[in-house]
């Protein structure tokens, strides 16, 4: 689905983060609206508001202004592969056959202007296509619903504003506006101020980012009577996501934004000014708090049984005398209050879904849970395994909060551990000490082996734990997996064995003059590499499905398990091909 938002302030914390001299990056960001984002929304058409604040101290408005203008069309030229301005209408169908988002310049605070139709006109050349006359500050042009610090601030929701709008610049900026078609916005304009415009305006208008008054009765929303005035009159209004404006609460601390809140608002929309007047506000990176951001709704029986699902999108294009059975999906999706919560998020990646329902044993509704949830679960887990891989016990703490102490329990176990199999290999060096002394030149070349193997090891057991937990791969594949591993083992043995021939003979031989490099020395060497590195990923992919088979967390047979088993076995090959060869 193709999305059009008239409303974000992107542009603005753009500009606040070269000022502060940490600049943020178009393309991906911590910000609500990116490149990236806009393209996995599928976006058709942003619009970026040049946002300026009267109030900020030691700034110029028209500055402020023409510097996010200016952060904008540096924007379109950088990207200019993927997003495009728009400047006519037919703008948007070019920019869409050519696969590329739409952005559209607009300006929220008209006194940005300074009272001056020359600076409209600049505006209007340099691409703004849409303007509110106020933000939250009285100016030459009129005056908004909300004033901060003023008493009727204070309150909320807070009191419209029906004594003082539009004033003469106003109406002079209105009847330029009109002529240059750079569309009125009447988003923060006081009640007055929207009557104004309605009653003297000669062509459609918007509210870039308003909700329904009857809904969530805060003065920056509008009336029945305003979006009846607005539908007749052709205009656009942007459903604003911001919970001040979603919700109706006592206090705004309490307010929501959901999904559930946000279908509410536009289907009263729908039922008061026709579905043509509704449109998206998103006044991303304008809005505070949490969002919920889920667009399904789950159908549920008398008694809370599970019975399908519902997208919102369904439901507000849906015919009014629609039933709920006959548009909803009733292959629904679901989790179990049993389930392990590792597997639920492994779930919610599988399916790609923004949120799951939870049922319990008789398939009863419980509650949900999204993304969020399953993102700080799969933090948690992937905590849990790296140090497991480490070869320590997991800990819930944060590094820095953990103490010396509890740090030493969580280490020494492993530890002792790994200390204790790492005797083995002393015990082969022992076993073959005739052997090294009868050609102490193997003795170089024990730790590039012994590295060769746990290196190889670790690469093949990271690969099949990850597929492990993506659930890729179960018990029954592991042949499958042995098979693979086994012909990668080949090639790569292969591979290091020849360019270690190789160095082995131009590097130590020639150039380092070590005449007990023999090439003699050079095969066992090389074979011991070759057979290592076949053992050691074979064991590196097997230990793990092995280790899930009866019970045991994967992770564990991880870097320093799987490097003691082959350190060991490497210096057994090695020896057995030095006995072999060289004795």
């Amino acid at each position: 689905m193709k999305v059009f938002d008239l409303h974000c302030d992107t542009l603005s914390e753009l500009r606040y983060a070269e000022e502060a001299g940490q600049p943020k990056s178009f393309a991906e960001n911590d910000l609500q609206i990116d490149l990236k984002k806009l393209q996995k929304g599928d976006y058709m058409l942003q619009c970026f508001a040049a946002f300026v604040n009267l109030a900020r101290p030691g700034q110029d408005p028209l500055v402020a202004a023409l510097e996010e203008i200016d952060i904008f069309k540096r924007i379109m030229a950088k990207y200019s592969d993927f997003i495009a301005p728009v400047y006519q209408p037919e703008d948007l169908r070019k920019n869409a056959e050519a696969g590329k988002i739409s952005g559209m310049l607009t300006i929220e605070e008209g006194g940005c202007c300074k009272g001056s139709l020359g600076v409209l006109r600049l505006m209007h050349e340099l691409g703004v296509r849409m303007m509110t006359l106020t933000w939250n500050h009285e100016n030459e042009l009129a005056s908004p619903n909300v004033v901060p610090g003023a008493d009727t601030d204070t309150i909320w929701p807070c009191q419209p504003n029906t004594k003082t709008g539009l004033k003469e610049k106003g109406f002079e900026f209105l009847a330029e506006m009109e002529r240059l078609h750079i569309i009125a916005d009447v988003s923060h304009l006081s009640d007055k101020g929207f009557w104004d415009i309605a009653e003297h305006s000669t062509r459609p208008f918007a509210a870039s980012h308003s909700n329904c008054r009857a809904l969530a009765p805060h003065c920056r929303n509008l009336t029945d009577e305003m979006i009846r005035a607005m539908a007749e009159r052709g205009g656009l209004v942007g459903l604003n996501y911001c919970s001040g404006f979603l919700d109706n609460q006592p206090e705004e601390s309490l307010c929501r934004s959901t999904v559930a809140l946000m279908a509410k608002h536009a289907a009263h929309f729908k039922k008061v000014g026709g579905i043509e007047i509704l449109g998206l506000g998103s006044d991303f990176d304008g809005i505070g708090g949490e969002l919920e951001t889920i667009n399904i709704l789950y159908v549920t029986d008398p008694t809370r049984h599970l019975l399908g699902v519902l997208s919102v999108r369904d439901l507000l294009l849906a015919e009014e005398d629609d039933l709920i059975q006959d548009i909803m999906d009733p292959n629904v999706v679901s989790v179990n209050t049993m389930d392990d919560k590792e597997d639920v998020a492994q779930a919610l990646s599988k399916y790609d879904f923004l949120a799951m329902p939870v049922v319990d044993k008789e398939q009863r509704l419980v509650g949900i849970v999204t993304v969020d949830d399953a993102m700080d679960v799969i933090e948690e887990e992937t905590t849990e395994d790296f140090e497991k891989m480490a070869a320590m016990l997991p800990s819930d703490k944060p590094y820095l909060k953990s103490g010396i102490f509890a740090t030493w329990r969580a280490r020494l176990p492993w530890l002792m551990v790994l200390m204790l199999s790492a005797t083995f290999t002393g015990m082969i060096l022992n076993h073959y000490e005739s052997a090294l002394a009868a050609c102490l030149v193997l003795n170089s070349y024990i730790p590039m082996l012994s590295g060769t193997g746990g290196n190889s090891g670790t690469q093949a057991s990271v690969a099949v734990i990850r597929a492990l937990s993506l659930d890729e791969v179960d018990f029954s594949d592991i042949f499958q997996v042995l098979w693979k591993e086994l012909r990668v083992s080949l090639l790569c043995g292969v591979c290091l064995a020849g360019a270690n021939f190789v160095k082995m003979q131009l590097v130590d031989r020639l150039l380092l003059g070590n005449a007990a490099v023999t090439p003699m020395v050079c095969l066992v060497v090389c074979l011991t590499i070759l057979f290592v590195v076949v053992f050691a990923k074979c064991v590196g992919c097997s230990l793990p499905i092995l280790a899930e088979k009866i019970g045991l967390d994967p992770a564990v047979m991880a870097s320093p398990f799987i490097s003691t088993i082959v350190d060991a076995t490497s210096l057994l090959i090695y020896f057995r091909f030095a006995s072999w060869f060289l004795l």
